[in-house]
């Protein structure tokens, strides 16, 4: 299990800080990503940490229950998915600038580093074997930046392989800090450069 040290504990609270920075200002929409990223990172944590019983028995009833909620995600996703064509239209288009930028990849990266090291590495690491869970982690941290990078194969092959570094220094060390330092020493020298 990958742990929060207490470096990991500043990080996070000066994602925090950064976030409700940002919030002060036109940027609260931009933020909301990172700073839900980041939530959700920390509560899997915690719910992976405690022990967890799997209920394995899946009765006719249990199939039922599952395929109505189904339809109901499946529903509420086709309602979204409108909402969110239009959403475009309706909120200003938010720029960073300067400092905010520097701050902005901060808060990325503690965030990433909470999600994909934090919970979902540690959650592969219990269902398979740790060469798997450090690929499989860095696959899907690849897959999740094609959003800010399209599919140019150089810079996936960077996040890719920077994913795997990450993950593996996460097993290695079973702590986040140390990733966390260096995704955010990358991010603000991308910002710089």
């Amino acid at each position: 299990m990958i742990r929060a040290d207490s470096l990991t504990y500043a990080y996070t609270i000066t994602a925090a800080m950064v976030a409700i920075y940002m919030s002060t200002f036109e940027l609260g929409l931009l933020i909301l990503f990172p700073v839900i990223l980041l939530t959700t990172g920390i509560v899997l944590q915690i719910y992976f940490n405690k022990k967890v019983q799997v209920d394995v028995d899946t009765d006719i009833n249990d199939m039922k229950e599952i395929m109505f909620y189904s339809i109901i995600c499946l529903a509420a996703i086709t309602a979204t998915s409108f909402f969110v064509s239009v959403l475009p239209q309706m909120v200003p288009k938010m720029q960073l600038t300067g400092f905010d930028t520097v701050l902005f990849g901060i808060l990325m990266a503690v965030a990433e580093e909470q999600f994909f090291r934090g919970a979902l590495l540690s959650f592969m690491l219990n269902f398979t074997i740790v060469p798997i869970a450090i690929l499989g982690n860095a696959a899907v941290f690849m897959v999740y930046h094609l959003a800010v990078y399209g599919t140019n194969i150089a810079t996936m092959a960077y996040v890719f392989a920077g994913g795997a570094i990450f993950a593996f220094v996460a097993y290695r060390t079973r702590r986040l800090s140390p990733c966390m330092t260096a995704h955010i020493i990358n991010n603000i020298l991308a910002v710089i450069v």
